[in-house]
C-alpha cells in the first residue's frame, strides 16, 4: 500500500474534521433541545465547602510518638549490634566480568572496590557478595547480612 504525500494527507485530515463539525453543527440545529452545562440556580450562591472542624489531635500525636518509625522495635542484640561503631558503610554492588565487588565507604567517605574474602576497614572478612547485599564475619561471630537498601520490618 502506497501512503500518500503529507500535503494530502493534511488535506484528509482537515476534510474529516471540518465534515464532523458540519455535521455536529447540523444536528444542534435539528434537535429542539439546547444543552445545559449547569441546571440554573439563580438564588444560590456559589461558596466553598464547609471543612470539617479539627479534632483534638494530641492523643494521636502521642500515639505516633511511641510507635517505631520504621516497622517493629528491635531486640536487645539487634539494638547492641546496630550500636556497634561501624566505621564502613555499602554504598554499591557491581559486576565486574562474571565476579560481584562491593563498594564500600570509609568512615572518611573514600570508597573502595572489596572482592569476596577480603578485609573491611573494620577489619571485618567480606564473606559473599550478593545482587542487594553481603555477608560480613565480625571476629568469630555468625554471619552478619549487610543490605545495600534499607530492609522495613513489617509488624
Amino acid at each position: 500500500m502506497k501512503l500518500l504525500p503529507n500535503s494530502y494527507r493534511q488535506a484528509a485530515v482537515v476534510l474529516l474534521l471540518s465534515a464532523a463539525g458540519v455535521a455536529s453543527l447540523a444536528w444542534w440545529v435539528i434537535s429542539d433541545e439546547t444543552p445545559t452545562i449547569l441546571p440554573p440556580n439563580n438564588d444560590a450562591t456559589w461558596q466553598l465547602p464547609a471543612a470539617p472542624k479539627p479534632q483534638d489531635m494530641s492523643a494521636l500525636t502521642q500515639k505516633l510518638k511511641t510507635r517505631p518509625l520504621w516497622g517493629k522495635e528491635l531486640t536487645e542484640a539487634e539494638k547492641k549490634t546496630a550500636s556497634a561503631k561501624q566505621t564502613w558503610r555499602l554504598v554499591g554492588i557491581v559486576n565486574e566480568g562474571s565476579k560481584k565487588v562491593a563498594l564500600i565507604a570509609d568512615s572518611e567517605g573514600k570508597v573502595k572496590r572489596y572482592a569476596p574474602a577480603a578485609n573491611l576497614p573494620d577489619d571485618s572478612i567480606l564473606n559473599s557478595i550478593a545482587s542487594d547485599f553481603i555477608k560480613v564475619q565480625r571476629e568469630e561471630k555468625d554471619l552478619e547480612t549487610v543490605y545495600l537498601y534499607p530492609r522495613v520490618a513489617t509488624p
